[in-house]
């Protein structure tokens, strides 16, 4: 039996994530019709807006992998974007996930991942050429990550991960760690699946564009407002 395309966002109560995932997951419903499910990693039990069809949460505010005191927790995104280490453990089930930010808007089909062939690879997304040729190694964007759970837990690699977070400190936490760790794990994909400032440019066309960075994307951006206020 065939798993589920599980797409998977990281919303908190601060900053009014709630509301700003909305966009991305309105254009992900929209222009991904084969991803099956779509899950809000919140902070509550009861979501504040209704959820479409396709779309649920799971409150993991009293999450136990990453502790209050730990050298990341309180990073500039929240103990949040630390979860991606633990999809492994969070989606014990599934053995390929797509993780995405809430500031994206998505405009082609990203089931399409789930037909990569990523062998021995642990997690397939867009490279930041400044970062990859600074540290003469393979260095991700975290905004959209495809992940071979599967692979990840067969070589141990989710409690090295979740480890080395809760060891030391991480200037851009679970991507700087995973840059690091990992490296030689990631399958580079093409700019299109992540366009940001940060990622190589694009070779074909858009699939996902990431407003990493941009001032006031939710609130100006043009493509951001055609995705707003839809959900209610």
């Amino acid at each position: 039996m065939n798993q589920p395309k599980t797409a998977v966002y990281m919303a908190t109560r601060r900053g009014y994530w709630y509301e700003k995932v909305q966009p991305s997951v309105n254009s992900m419903l929209a222009n991904s019709p084969d991803i099956d499910r779509i899950v809000i990693l919140c902070e509550d039990d009861v979501f504040p807006y209704p959820l479409p069809d396709k779309v649920e949460t799971i409150n993991v505010a009293n999450q136990t992998f990453f502790p209050p005191d730990g050298p990341n927790y309180r990073n500039s995104w929240g103990y949040m974007v630390l979860l991606r280490a633990a999809l492994a453990k969070i989606f014990p089930n599934e053995d390929k996930i797509l993780s995405l930010d809430a500031d994206t808007i998505i405009w082609r089909d990203l089931s399409e991942l789930w037909d990569l062939d990523m062998g021995e690879y642990y997690v397939a997304g867009v490279l930041e050429p400044e970062k990859t040729w600074a540290y003469k190694r393979n260095y991700m964007n975290c905004g959209m990550a495809f992940w071979n759970l599967e692979k990840m837990r067969e070589y141990g690699a989710v409690d090295r991960y979740i480890n080395a977070l809760n060891d030391r400190h991480f200037n851009f936490g679970e991507q700087d760690c995973l840059s690091e760790l990992f490296y030689d794990k990631i399958l580079p994909l093409d700019g299109s699946w992540n366009m940001c400032p940060y990622t190589e440019q694009p070779k074909e066309e858009v699939r996902m564009m990431h407003f990493a960075a941009t001032p006031d994307w939710y609130e100006n951006n043009q493509f951001v407002k055609e995705w707003r206020n839809t959900w209610h």
